[in-house]
């Protein structure tokens, strides 16, 4: 009988390959202000007139004709577990996300994380036309959300 050989961590099915291309493209420290975008997409994260929350915005370009924006609004804390700064702990109404499409960290309607993998607000199938947003968290993006939330 062979022996089977483990595979290794493969990228959720709700990931979308767009999000691999996601970079700082403006941060603004002083004014609560952080832009991370690729080829196709756009997410920005804004200090909220009220205290500990933030607003969450993001753009997905399907073609010319076609385009998806959302937002939410979140608090500090969510968004640290986002972006895999902080593990909290994992709210009733959220753990069926995990439990159904796999994961580390999720908040309804806000965010699911698969360790490096981000997918704001929710997720879909991994295919263009998705009306969510992916991001490859890298060093650099997780210390520029660390210093805008500080």
């Amino acid at each position: 009988m062979a022996t089977k050989i483990p595979r290794l961590k493969q990228r959720p099915d709700w990931w979308h390959s767009h999000g691999d291309e996601m970079r700082i493209t403006n941060f603004i420290r002083e004014n609560g202000y952080l832009a991370i975008g690729g080829r196709a997409e756009q997410l920005t994260i804004s200090k909220n007139f009220t205290e500990n929350y933030y607003d969450v915005a993001w753009r997905v370009v399907h073609g010319p004709s076609e385009i998806v924006t959302g937002c939410r609004i979140m608090k500090k804390e969510s968004l640290q577990n986002a972006f895999g700064l902080i593990e909290a702990t994992i709210d009733n109404q959220s753990q069926w996300l995990i439990n159904h499409y796999g994961g580390d960290a999720a908040e309804q309607a806000k965010f699911i994380r698969d360790h490096n993998y981000l997918c704001i607000p929710c997720p879909g199938t991994g295919r263009d036309g998705d009306p969510n947003i992916s991001i490859k968290l890298n060093k650099k993006i997780k210390q520029a959300v660390a210093k805008l939330l500080a």
